[in-house]
């Protein structure tokens, strides 16, 4: 006899006060005044819950750019792992504040898979860099002492320890690729982002 199949998990429901918030999204997407998506979309975030997810990453594309940033806003609230590629996507806006919102919600949720792009945006030749590096330093200070996989994760894991807050962009990158290079070890690591330092990123 074949055993029963295990029963489907019923769908979470949308709540109601997601769904007027989300409707008021999509019926406002072309409307003149954004002040009301933007409030729509903080008050998503505000509330939590996992079902604004795909109407909130439908948001980053808004073409008002205080909407997408509370959209980012939102998502980074809600903490959702299908947010954060989209998060990471936001970081390369045409608008800066969304750019460094995107960053700082990447911060918040400490995710590693968060890193390569983080890294990426160091070299973003505005203040998105710096709000990057901010993020960098956080979740390499939280996989502390933890394992890790992947090798973006490790190297992060390796340097992190020995940057200062408000770390110079251009030393949290250089001396993450040498370690993600495997020229920076347990046993030098210090010293090598001590030297970066004192030479404003610029050892070779």
């Amino acid at each position: 006899m074949k055993p029963m199949p295990a029963p489907r998990k019923p769908k979470e429901e949308m709540p109601a006060d997601v769904r007027e918030q989300v409707e008021k999204l999509e019926k406002l997407k072309d409307a003149h005044d954004a002040g009301l998506r933007f409030n729509a979309a903080l008050a998503l975030g505000e509330i939590g819950h996992a079902s604004a997810v795909p109407h909130l990453i439908t948001a980053l594309r808004d073409r008002d750019s205080e909407v997408r940033r509370s959209a980012v806003m939102a998502l980074g609230k809600i903490g959702h792992p299908s947010a954060l590629p989209h998060l990471a996507k936001a970081l390369a806006d045409e608008n800066v504040n969304v750019g460094t919102t995107a960053a700082e919600a990447l911060g918040t949720l400490k995710d590693v898979s968060a890193v390569p792009p983080l890294v990426e945006a160091l070299q973003n030749d505005s203040p998105v860099r710096w709000y990057a590096a901010d993020a960098l330093i956080s979740i390499g200070r939280a996989i502390q002492g933890k394992p890790v996989k992947g090798k973006e994760a490790k190297a992060l894991q390796l340097v992190a320890p020995h940057l200062r807050e408000n770390e110079e962009a251009e030393t949290i990158r250089k001396a993450y690729q040498a370690a993600f290079e495997g020229k920076v070890t347990k046993e030098n690591a210090r010293l090598y982002v001590k030297q970066l330092r004192a030479m404003k990123g610029s050892l070779k």
